[in-house]
C-alpha cells in the first residue's frame, strides 16, 4: 500500500500546468461588496494581469490549490499513524479579511486617523498639516514593506529551514511575488492560507515517512557514513521533490544517533521517537485559522521594528503575562483533535483542587454557569475561560476524556472561575545576614526579587500591580527598621508596564523624571519631558543595589539606569539587553496590533536602545544557551541622544569608594570556587561550535561527545573538590545530585549582598 496518495489523479503533471486562467471580472471592486469579498482580488486601481487571474485566487467553490495539487492525506497504514490526520483547510473568514484591511490601513503613510487619535497625536498632525484621509493604498510608513519583502518574509516564517517547500513550489508561488502584498491589502488571503496549509500537510507527510521508516527497524549501517548533514538550511537551495524524503530521513537518523549516544536501547528509542513524532503531528493538526492569519499578517507587520499582530488567543496569553494573573479555572491547554488537552494545572487553583482533573486529559465540551448547553470544544478556537470570567461567568462544567485511548468515556467536572495571581511572576522577599570581618559587624540585607513589572488588574479588584505588592512585602518584612540595605533583584526580568515602573522607582527616588520621545512605529515625532509624581512617595532611603543580568530588559533596565544616574545605588551584574522602546496595542477588531509608541531616554537625555545598562560592578552569571540582545531583533535601530532642557544635579558616588568595592568584589570572586566554575563552564559552552552541521557517524559523534563530557566532568569535579564534596563518575550522577545553576544564582545574589555590606561598612568608616 502506498504511503500517501494525492487527491488529483494527474498529480505527476507539472504544478503550474494544471492551473488555467480563469475569467475574472475586470470591473473594479472594493471590500464593500460583501456578497463575496474575495471573488475578485484586483481591487481598486489594480490592473488585471495573467498573474492575478489564477484560479486559486477566486472563490469558485472548487477544491483549493493545495487539495488539488499539494495535499498528502495520510493513509493509516501503520498503528503509529493512527493519531495523524490531515489538517483542515479552512479558508479565511470575513473577520480576517476586514482585519487585514484595517492593519494595512494603520501601517500606511501617513498614519490613519484611528492610530493617531488612539495615541493622542492629534496635535502633531495638526501642527504638521498632514491629511490622514488622502493616503495612497499602496504606500506604507516603512519603505521596507514591499510586496517582495512580504512574500519572502512569509516564506521564511513558514519554512525557515527550507524543509517543506520544494523548488517547484517556490517557482510556482513566485508568480505572485509582485502582487502578494496587494492580495493582503485588498483582503484576499486565500493564497497565504493555501501556502500555510501546504507546509502543515508536508509536516504531516514527513512525520508519516519517519514513522514508516522507524517501523522497518533501525538500520545502524546508516550511522557509519562520513556524510555531514547541514540541518541549518536557511540559505541553502530549495530541495527538489525527489530529494525531500531522503533529506527528511536524516532527521530520523540524527534523533536515533543522539539517543544511542545517551545510552538508550533500540526499544526505548523506538518508543521515544513514536511518542515524539505523534506529539508533533497532534501539534500540527491543532493549528487553527487564527494561527494561519497571524502568520500571514506578521509577514507584513514584522518588517517594522517591534511591530507585531496578535490573534485573540495570543492577546489573551499576553494579557495574562502583563497582569501576572490567570483568568479562569487554573489550567493551560493546547488544541487536540478531540478538543483541548490540559498541559499544566496551576497550584492552589480550582483545577488543582479538583480530585478528578489531571494533566494530559482532554476537555471535549464545555458549558458555563450550570448551563445545559455544552459547546463542542473541537469546533472552538479556544476555551475562552478568560473572556467568560470577564463577562461575569462564575462556574464552568467540562466534559473530560480521561484517557485519549478511550475517547468515548467521559466524565463531568465542575469548576469555579477565578482571577488568580501567577505566583512565579509575583515578587518575593527574604532577609540575608552578612558579616563584615574587618569591622566585625553583622548586617541584615533585604532582598526583593521582581520577575516582571505587571499591571494592576482593572477587571477584578483583588490583584495589585507590582509597585503595590513590593510595598506590601517591604512593610511585612519591616525593611525600614531591620535592614541595613536592600537588593532589588531584576535578573531575567523582561520588563512590562512603564506605569508600574514609574510607581516603583518613586519608592526609592524623590522627584524622579526622565524623557520620552513619541513615536509611530520607527518614526520619532518629538521629545516630551516627563516628571514622575506617581504614588507612592519615596518611602525607602537606605542604600540599595540593583542586580541585573544579560536577560534584564525594557522597564527593568530603565529602573537600573535610574538608580545609576541618580546615584541612588549601585548596579551590579551584567550588561542588560538594551530594549528602551515601549510598545502599545491598538484593537484592530479581531486581535491587536502592537507598535512602538515612544523611545525612553534617561534623565540625562541618553538613549540606551541596543546599548543596555553597563553595571558599576561586574558579576558574571551562568550563561544560557540562548543569546539575547536587542541588536538581534529584526530591523532594530539606535536612537540619537537628546539635548535635555533640565540639567540633573546629583551627588556623585565617590570614585575611590567604587574602586575599593570593585577590588573587594574581585578578590572574593577570585577565591570563590563557584565563580571559578561559572567562568570555566561559560568558556566551555562558548568553545562548542555553534553549528547544525552534523556527521551521521555514530563513532565520530561518540568520540566528540566523550571528549566534551570529559572536559565538562573535569570542571564539575574541580568544583566539588574545592567545595569539599565527593567527586562524581559521570555528568548524569552530578545532575542527579546537584543543581549547579541554582548554586550559581545564589552565589551571585550573595556577592551582591557582600558588595552592599562593603559599601555600608565603608560609609560608616568614612563617617567616623
Amino acid at each position: 500500500m502506498p504511503l500517501v496518495t494525492r487527491c488529483n489523479p494527474n498529480h505527476n503533471k507539472p504544478l503550474h500546468n494544471d492551473i488555467q486562467p480563469n475569467s475574472v471580472n475586470t470591473q473594479t471592486t472594493t471590500y464593500a461588496d460583501t456578497s463575496n469579498p474575495i471573488k475578485d482580488i484586483n481591487g481598486t486601481k489594480h490592473k488585471v494581469t495573467a498573474i492575478n487571474q489564477q484560479k486559486f485566487l477566486t472563490d469558485s467553490g472548487e477544491d483549493s490549490l493545495v487539495a488539488k495539487h499539494f495535499l498528502f492525506p495520510l493513509t493509516r497504514v501503520i498503528k503509529t499513524t493512527e493519531a495523524i490526520k490531515t489538517s483542515k483547510h479552512v479558508q479565511p473568514s470575513a473577520k480576517h479579511q476586514k482585519t487585514a484591511l484595517d492593519i494595512c490601513d494603520i501601517l500606511t503613510n501617513p498614519p490613519r486617523k484611528r492610530w493617531y487619535e488612539f495615541f493622542d497625536l492629534t496635535a502633531y498632525f495638526r501642527d504638521t498639516r498632514l491629511n490622514p484621509t488622502t493616503t495612497s493604498q499602496n504606500t506604507f510608513c516603512n519603505p521596507r514593506i514591499t510586496s517582495t519583502a512580504v512574500f519572502w518574509n512569509y516564506i521564511k516564517l513558514l519554512d525557515p529551514h527550507r524543509l517543506y517547500f520544494t523548488k517547484d513550489d517556490i517557482e510556482f508561488f513566485q508568480q505572485h511575488e509582485d502582487t502578494f502584498l496587494t492580495y493582503i491589502q485588498t483582503g484576499n488571503l486565500r493564497l497565504g492560507f493555501e501556502m500555510f496549509y501546504l507546509v502543515m500537510d508536508r509536516k504531516l507527510h514527513k512525520i508519516a515517512v519517519l514513522l514508516l521508516e522507524l517501523e522497518k527497524g533501525i538500520d545502524n549501517n546508516k550511522l557509519t557514513t562520513n556524510e555531514i548533514i547541514d540541518f541549518d538550511r536557511k540559505e541553502a537551495p530549495w530541495l527538489e521533490k525527489s530529494e525531500q524524503t531522503e533529506y527528511w530521513l536524516n532527521y530520523l537518523y540524527k534523533d536515533i544517533m543522539l539517543l544511542q549516544l545517551y545510552g538508550y536501547d533500540n526499544t526505548e528509542i523506538v518508543n521515544k521517537l513514536i511518542k515524539k513524532y505523534t506529539k508533533e503531528s497532534l501539534e500540527t493538526v491543532a493549528y487553527q485559522t487564527d494561527d494561519t492569519f497571524e502568520y500571514l499578517i506578521n509577514s507584513v507587520a514584522r518588517l517594522e521594528y517591534r511591530t507585531l499582530y496578535r490573534s485573540p488567543k495570543s492577546h489573551e496569553h499576553f494579557q495574562e503575562f502583563r497582569h501576572a494573573a490567570h483568568f479562569g479555572a487554573g489550567f493551560n491547554t493546547k488544541k487536540h483533535p478531540y478538543g483541548f488537552m490540559i498541559t499544566k494545572i496551576d497550584p492552589n487553583s480550582p483545577a488543582a483542587n479538583s480530585e478528578s482533573l489531571k494533566e494530559n486529559q482532554v476537555i471535549k465540551s464545555i458549558a458555563f454557569n450550570n448551563s445545559k448547553n455544552f459547546n463542542d470544544a473541537t469546533k472552538m478556537q479556544n476555551l475562552g475561560l478568560c473572556d467568560a470570567y470577564l463577562q461575569g461567568h462564575k462556574t464552568v462544567q467540562c466534559e473530560v476524556i480521561a484517557d485519549i485511548l478511550e475517547p468515548n468515556k467521559t466524565f463531568i467536572c465542575d469548576l469555579a472561575l477565578e482571577n488568580m495571581a501567577l505566583t512565579e511572576q509575583r515578587p518575593s522577599s527574604e532577609m540575608i545576614e552578612t558579616f563584615h570581618a574587618p569591622s566585625n559587624t553583622k548586617y541584615k540585607i533585604g532582598v526583593i526579587k521582581i520577575p516582571i513589572f505587571y499591571h494592576s488588574s482593572t477587571e477584578a479588584e483583588n490583584l495589585n500591580g507590582v509597585a503595590e505588592d513590593v510595598v506590601t512585602l517591604m512593610n511585612n518584612l519591616d525593611f525600614s527598621e531591620t535592614s541595613a540595605g536592600l537588593i532589588i533583584d531584576l535578573r531575567n526580568n523582561p520588563g512590562g508596564s512603564f506605569k508600574e515602573y514609574n510607581k516603583l522607582i518613586a519608592i526609592f527616588i524623590e522627584r524622579y523624571y526622565a524623557y520620552n520621545a513619541r513615536c509611530i512605529g520607527e518614526k520619532k515625532l518629538d521629545s516630551i519631558l516627563y516628571k514622575n509624581n506617581c504614588y507612592p512617595k519615596t518611602t525607602y532611603n537606605k542604600p540599595i543595589i540593583c542586580l541585573v543580568n544579560s536577560l534584564s530588559c525594557s522597564a527593568s533596565e530603565q529602573f537600573a539606569r535610574a538608580v545609576q544616574v541618580y546615584q541612588r545605588g549601585l548596579v551590579v551584574g551584567e550588561r542588560t539587553i538594551g530594549k528602551c522602546v515601549a510598545t502599545s496595542e491598538i484593537d484592530v477588531g479581531y486581535g491587536t496590533l502592537s507598535k512602538i509608541t515612544f523611545v525612553a531616554y534617561d534623565s540625562m537625555g541618553k538613549s540606551l536602545n541596543l546599548i543596555g545598562v553597563k553595571p558599576d560592578i561586574f558579576i558574571t552569571n551562568m550563561k544560557s544557551s540562548e543569546v539575547r540582545s536587542e541588536a538581534l531583533i529584526p530591523h532594530s535601530k539606535t536612537y540619537d541622544d537628546i539635548t535635555v532642557s533640565e540639567k540633573l544635579t546629583v551627588k556623585k558616588f565617590p570614585v575611590a569608594l567604587l574602586d575599593e568595592l570593585n577590588d573587594q568584589s574581585y578578590a572574593r570572586k577570585k577565591d570563590n570556587p563557584i565563580f571559578t566554575y561559572i567562568e570555566q563552564i561559560n568558556e566551555f559552552k562558548q568553545s562548542i561550535p555553534d553549528t547544525l552541521q552534523i556527521p551521521l557517524n555514530k563513532d565520530l559523534m561518540q568520540q566528540q561527545k566523550q571528549q566534551r563530557d570529559t572536559e565538562e566532568l573535569s570542571i564539575v569535579n574541580q568544583l566539588l573538590q574545592n567545595t569539599n564534596r565527593p567527586m562524581v563518575a559521570s555528568l548524569k550522577e552530578a545532575n542527579e545530585l546537584y543543581d549547579f545553576e541554582k548554586e550559581a544564582s545564589r552565589s551571585v545574589l550573595m556577592e551582591a549582598a557582600h558588595i552592599l555590606t562593603d559599601e555600608l561598612a565603608s560609609s560608616h568608616k568614612h563617617e567616623s
